[in-house]
């Protein structure tokens, strides 16, 4: 294999230039569709596929709208001239072409006494601002005190309205949100405007990403340029390297917009990681460059010789990588996936312009100088290989059993691994966006909601009037519940009733009035989209589906919930429900909130599938590639030590598992493989371990120098969860470089000792 490359080396060498002009015609194109790139941050692309539990919400009545949450606050809210003004504003934003509906404190359902009936009214008299201070008053009331609107859009304190803005397609959010602004402008002047929703945070979101992959790529260049001039001190090793990862990450995203990938708070890592790791594949090739470079300027053919002689580290270990970053594959999230493609095509380019257009662009240079190539030979990491193998032979057992002991730390840590997949947690926690969706969440004690289904296949069932209390005091324990704020049933409309008939909310002590109201009910169904949308929340048609809404928060923190907690509140709610028997009715609880909960359960899943597969796949490329299950074995070696100890390091520093931190075990497996592979490579040529840690040690630290200074970068990332992974897979790399100079030569001493005293000839070795 290694002649077949020398001779296509030679060739290559020899046709330079077109080589060098196809690569730089190739680069244009590619860097042209990397400038189509889309950046896509709002937290639903996160989501895994939904459509079909989506239907099945819709027909339970569950209302799935993408809405622009607007807070107005003032101390005196219930003043005409501002709620005029207030109006003209609502008006303004009801015109805009993406607006499909407002759901305001004027056009909120209030149930009314008609005569002898009752009838649905709006909060507001003509679903618009007061006019006079009689229907200020009676808008006033029907807001404070109808049970199904008070609490939904006005605080106990009845200093702040909820607006709800549902929108539709919108193609670009930063003109959408302008035009929001024009028309809030006039409010601000006169009240305080919070903002939340997927609007602000996804432009919020697109702004950081933006930033962020400029300022990672560039100062992840200039790290590695440190890197570079450190460890060969010439300029040629420093801007060809650069040149060729920099090249190979502008393939990368073209790659990606070809595809249709977009920028997201998962996919922003590729970039910055594809320059990191291509960077290590040409410090091996400048590594053998410089040490078996020979003097004067003649003939450079002899660079396919020395480029050849690490090939097969260099093509294994980005097999390995990309082995590694694929077992990514197996994850349920297109956004893994995507991330797995993406990283592992950069990967591969920057291995094949490491071995074919840097020897072309290293021939058109000057022979390295002699003092170039003795840095190489000796210097101070070549000095620090010598002292560290010594070292390791001598304390092989205490290094065994140092590793030993990782994985009882390992099973010990894991249970404790937190979980995180709130979209809020992943922006700076002063950002704007941030201060005023939790402003809002704490003054109304949330505004996330979730349903209690409950079904019969007995049409009527729900009219019922003994399991309609039944249900009625279900609702009582659930508001026992710290973390519930708020409940919304048809027994809501049972209660309003009351008290507009009779004057008080006792619960109907006969049937006649729920037949009555559900006789009420089906007729108004009949009379708007507004009226039906509203009363199929809670029931439908034939009655055999009651719903339970119940709108909860973190009461802990007065804050929105995050999904690591709401597992808790199901069993909470759960252990309520089941304390009634409900004679064989089906329940559950649903709401779109569950979809984030959804991928919460996904994550844990995906990453043991996704480890495991990466570890399994590595064994059994690096088994057959060394035809040996012992040196498959071997070549985990320094993976399993970074692997676990990552996961003691994430609970000791109480780092969560999120979207991007459960790529960490694959990318780690696929990057920490390649030095294990480089080492093993060259043991097995003469099972000399002291000359392979002289062989390999150097390059091995160096590459493991600039991919740790690269992806440390990460750590100045707007987005948390991206820091975490750049500085858990720069742990994860110093774990697994230590595991393959330190525990690999450990392991493999055993078996040069066992070898040297079976070769000792008769009568040596005695005193």
């Amino acid at each position: 294999m290694v002649n077949s490359i020398e001779k296509v080396l030679k060739y290559l060498i020899k046709h330079r230039t077109p080589v060098l002009l196809l690569t730089f015609m190739f680069t244009l194109f590619m860097g042209w569709q990397a400038s189509q790139v889309e950046i896509r941050a709002d937290a639903t692309s996160l989501l895994p596929d939904r459509e079909e539990l989506a239907e099945q919400f819709r027909e339970w009545g569950i209302p799935q709208n993408e809405y622009l949450v607007i807070g107005v606050e003032r101390e005196d809210l219930f003043n005409l001239e501002f709620l005029q003004l207030l109006e003209t504003a609502l008006e303004n934003l009801e015109k805009e072409e993406e607006t499909l509906s407002l759901i305001t404190p004027f056009n909120q359902t209030a149930l009314e006494k008609k005569g002898a009936f009752f009838t649905l009214q709006n909060s507001s008299e003509t679903g618009k601002a007061p006019q006079t201070e009689e229907e200020l008053t009676l808008f006033h009331q029907r807001l404070t005190q109808g049970s199904l609107t008070k609490g939904l859009f006005l605080t106990e304190e009845e200093d702040l309205f909820l607006i709800l803005l549902e929108y539709g397609d919108v193609k670009d959010y930063i003109d959408f949100m302008a035009r929001v602004e024009v028309s809030l402008k006039p409010l601000r002047e006169q009240s305080r405007i919070s903002l939340s929703g997927n609007p602000p945070f996804e432009i919020a979101a697109n702004a950081y990403l933006g930033r962020d992959i400029t300022i990672l790529l560039s100062l992840g260049i200039i790290l590695i340029l440190t890197v570079y001039f450190f460890g060969f001190k010439s300029k040629r090793s420093i801007f060809l390297p650069i040149l060729i990862i920099i090249t190979g990450t502008v393939w990368t995203v073209g790659f990606m917009s070809l595809l249709g990938f977009a920028i997201s708070i998962v996919s922003i890592v590729v970039p910055p990681l594809v320059l990191t790791l291509g960077s290590s594949y040409s410090i091996h090739i400048l590594n053998t460059y410089f040490r078996y470079a020979p003097e004067g300027s003649g003939d450079k053919l002899w660079i396919s010789g020395a480029v050849s002689s690490v090939s097969s580290t260099i093509i294994m270990a980005s097999l390995t990588t990309v082995v590694g970053f694929l077992s990514l594959l197996v994850t349920s999230l297109s956004q893994l996936r995507e991330f797995a493609l993406a990283s592992s095509f950069g990967i591969i380019s920057c291995s094949l312009l490491t071995l074919i257009v840097l020897p072309c662009a290293l021939s058109l240079m000057r022979n390295p100088k002699e003092h170039q190539t003795a840095g190489v030979q000796g210097g101070i990491i070549t000095r620090f290989i010598h002292f560290l193998t010594d070292k390791v032979i001598d304390h092989r057992i205490l290094i065994t059993g140092i590793f030993l002991l990782i994985p009882i730390l390992f099973f010990l840590s894991y249970p404790h691994l937190k979980i995180n997949t709130d979209y809020a947690t992943y922006f700076p926690q002063d950002d704007t966006i941030i201060v005023e969706m939790n402003h809002m969440v704490n003054r109304f004690k949330g505004f996330s909601e979730l349903t209690i289904v409950f079904e019969s296949e007995e049409s009527g069932r729900f009219l019922d009037r003994d399991l309609l209390e039944q249900l009625n005091k279900l609702e009582e324990d659930l508001l026992e519940l710290d973390d519930i704020s708020l409940t919304r049933s048809f027994n809501t409309f049972v209660r309003e009733t009351q008290y507009v008939t009779k004057g008080n909310r006792n619960y109907p002590g006969s049937k006649g009035p729920i037949l009555f109201l559900s006789r009420a009910l089906n007729s108004f169904r009949s009379t708007d989209e507004k009226s039906e949308a509203l009363i199929n929340q809670f029931v439908n048609e034939d009655y055999s589906r009651y719903n339970i809404t119940f709108r909860y928060f973190n009461s802990e923190t007065g804050l929105a919930m995050g999904e690591n907690r709401v597992p808790r509140l199901l069993n909470d709610v759960e252990s309520r429900i089941t304390a009634y028997d409900w004679n064989n009715l089906e329940w559950e609880i649903a709401g779109p909130r569950l979809f984030f909960q959804d991928l919460y359960n996904r994550l844990t899943k995906d990453l043991a599938l996704s480890t495991l597969t990466a570890f399994a796949l590595i064994f059994l490329f690096s088994s057959y590639t060394f035809r040996s299950f012992l040196y498959g074995f071997l070549s985990l070696v320094p993976m399993l030590a970074g692997v676990m100890l990552n996961f003691v390091i994430m609970v000791a520093l109480q780092i969560p598992l999120d979207l991007t931190t459960v790529m960490v075990s694959c990318v780690s497996i696929g990057i920490g493989v390649d030095d294990s592979i480089h080492f093993l490579l060259h043991y097995r040529q003469d099972e000399d371990l002291k000359h392979t840690m002289e062989l390999t040690g150097r390059p091995i630290i160096l590459t493991s120098l600039s991919i740790i200074a690269g992806l440390i970068l990460l750590l100045f990332s707007t987005f948390r969860p991206i820091g975490y992974f750049g500085l858990l897979i720069g742990i994860a790399l110093f774990n697994t470089t230590i595991g393959c100079l330190v525990f690999l030569p450990g392991f493999l001493s055993f078996k040069t000792k066992r070898r040297s005293k079976q070769t000792l000839p008769q009568g040596e070795g005695k005193s």
